[in-house]
């Protein structure tokens, strides 16, 4: 038992030792053994691979990776979007040169129907023109001819005939217009197609507001009033 103690305290056997001492070659002992063991641990520390270095390290080389996984998705959808606004640009440029060309022919037939309408009002003008033109020459030879007359009842009538004539061909000018005169049958006025220009007092009472007098004849083409007829209309005032 002796022994024992002696061989774990670290004493000869048959050297005897005081208790005090052994408990202090004990605490010796073990306090050089851990510091040994913390010095072979820092020098693995120092010497070898350190576990938080190598976790960073495996950390980023891991990073990269994982980035890349993340932002594919992103790329991906931004190429798509890329094509997607080429390919709007592109049907956009295609309609404005559509949309251009259909206004280039919407003006080109625009100046044709301008042309043409032009072209139409000339020629009417130019036919009333000739047609005023041949009218004049007519009334002016009358004229020199009456001139040279002396004046008679026979040469009033026949100035007067002339005269006539002249409104008929002015009539004819027109109807070649589709230009026509007119008068509004009966006596109740048509406020539409005739004009009251003057009122003629009367003191019959059933006579109010009914035609009096026809002073011109109405202009209508196709149907449509162009100058009503003018007319004078009785105005009842009791006597």
């Amino acid at each position: 038992m002796k022994g024992s103690f002696f061989h774990a305290a670290g004493a000869k056997p048959g050297q005897a030792k005081c208790p005090a001492h052994d408990r202090r070659g004990v605490k010796e002992e073990m306090l050089i053994t851990a510091r040994g063991k913390e010095g072979g641990d820092m020098s693995e520390l120092e010497g070898g691979v350190n576990p938080l270095e190598e976790n960073t390290a495996e950390f980023e080389e891991e990073t990269p990776n994982e980035t890349t996984k993340l932002t594919a998705p992103v790329e991906t959808k931004l190429d798509q979007l890329l094509a997607a606004l080429e390919a709007l640009q592109a049907q956009f440029g295609e309609k404005i040169a559509v949309d251009t060309h259909k206004n280039a022919l919407f003006d080109e037939m625009h100046q044709e129907l301008i042309r043409y309408q032009n072209g139409i009002l000339d020629k009417i003008v130019e036919t009333m023109a000739l047609d005023i033109i041949q009218m004049a020459d007519s009334t002016k030879r009358s004229l020199r001819l009456y001139e040279e007359k002396e004046p008679s009842e026979d040469n009033y009538r026949r100035l007067l005939r002339v005269i006539e004539g002249i409104a008929e061909d002015l009539d004819d000018i027109l109807y070649r217009q589709s230009i026509e005169p007119y008068q509004v049958a009966g006596a109740q006025v048509d406020v539409r197609r005739q004009k009251i220009v003057q009122t003629v007092e009367t003191d019959q009472q059933d006579r109010d507001n009914l035609v009096a007098v026809r002073v011109a004849d109405g202009y209508e083409k196709n149907g449509k009033v162009i100058r009503p007829e003018r007319i004078k209309i009785y105005k009842y005032s009791p006597g």
